[in-house]
């Protein structure tokens, strides 16, 4: 995952401070000496290229934007905010860490703040995915008409939120996504569409009253598509009907250009680079205790035969089932639990 995310190499933490042998973890360095071949290709393939796919719109302002009445310097630990994006990463789809490597970003209110006017105008022409308390900063900055909603109301008691017959929900249009409101306490938005908005979800009572729109897309003047999602955007996106709406959300806010994301309901890590030549490379764990036994993957490799490289330095051609859209459609061997395997 390290070699994944953009390292070179890696250290291996395990130098106690006493004397002590290292019998313990001369299993776990052999293992590590059998991979070498893998790790080697996988750097290899992945050279200092970006990460592409989804970018959470962190800033070097971001640390201040967290704490902005006090001093930034007893702000919350950036990992503490970043973490709100990790579901998003679990069902497997590619996180970029810079703006380079976006094909969409994905802004929280304090990215919204840290980024600022210029910079968030800029990101409203592409594709960009909002919560709540994002879609409010933007009403404060007077650029909510781009977002294509507006903040209504507020509510923190349980409720449930109830996807509409929208084509973005495909078959789960008329499931519903109990998040437990008591259990994990966030306000969820109801939210104001204007003209041209397309309402994914609404919010539903106890007694299967529906109290408003609490999701939505729009097209704005700038040519860019904007989604708000006000019930749970970050946290319990691991229900098969969330899944897949968020997974068909990111493709349509890209326009088709998110280079692969893990089409089937699996618990995987996914992240996408570029090889020398300016071939796609992936790594894609399965981030599970369980196997996979099939896992379909999505991916924007053009007219390019990709293979399948094992941890044990194995490899296999891939060889696409069907096409669709842009994207190649492949299914994986099965996979062993907290397997990698590099595509390229």
């Amino acid at each position: 995952m390290a070699l994944a995310a953009g390292c070179s190499g890696s250290a291996f933490n395990i130098m106690g401070l006493t004397p002590d042998p290292l019998g313990e973890f001369w299993p776990y360095l052999d293992d590590v000496r059998a991979c070498r071949t893998f790790y080697d290709r996988a750097t290899r393939a992945f050279g200092r290229s970006p990460n592409l796919g989804f970018w959470p719109g962190f800033s070097r302002d971001h640390s201040a934007a967290l704490n902005l009445t006090q001093d930034w310097f007893s702000s919350p630990l950036w990992g503490v905010d970043f973490s709100q994006f990790c579901e998003l990463g679990e069902i497997g789809l590619p996180m970029a860490y810079s703006p380079e490597g976006a094909s969409l970003s994905v802004l929280s209110r304090t990215s919204v703040i840290d980024l600022g006017r210029e910079q968030v105008l800029k990101l409203l022409a592409g594709g960009v995915m909002l919560d709540g308390p994002a879609l409010g900063v933007l009403e404060g900055m007077g650029l909510a008409d781009l977002a294509g909603f507006r903040l209504h109301t507020t509510i923190d008691s349980d409720i449930f939120e109830a996807f509409t017959a929208d084509p973005l929900n495909g078959a789960y249009a008329g499931w519903m996504r109990d998040c437990h409101p008591t259990f994990y306490p966030d306000a969820a938005y109801v939210l104001e569409p204007s003209d041209g908005a397309r309402v994914l979800a609404e919010i539903a009572d106890f007694d299967m009253e529906r109290l408003g729109p609490c999701a939505g897309v729009f097209e704005n003047r700038l040519g860019g598509r904007v989604a708000v999602l006000g019930y749970y955007p970050w946290i319990l996106l691991q229900s098969l009907a969330k899944s897949t709406q968020v997974k068909a959300l990111f493709r349509w806010l890209s326009r088709e250009r998110l280079p692969a994301y893990v089409l089937s309901y699996t618990k995987a890590g996914l992240w996408c680079r570029t090889d020398a030549a300016g071939r796609l490379a992936m790594l894609l764990v399965n981030a599970s205790i369980d196997p996979a036994p099939e896992v379909v993957l999505n991916a924007l490799t053009g007219r390019t035969q990709p293979f399948l490289v094992r941890m044990d330095g194995s490899q296999i051609p891939l060889a696409a089932r069907t096409q669709d859209g842009a994207y190649s459609q492949y299914t994986l061997p099965p996979l062993q639990p907290w397997e990698a395997v590099l595509i390229t």
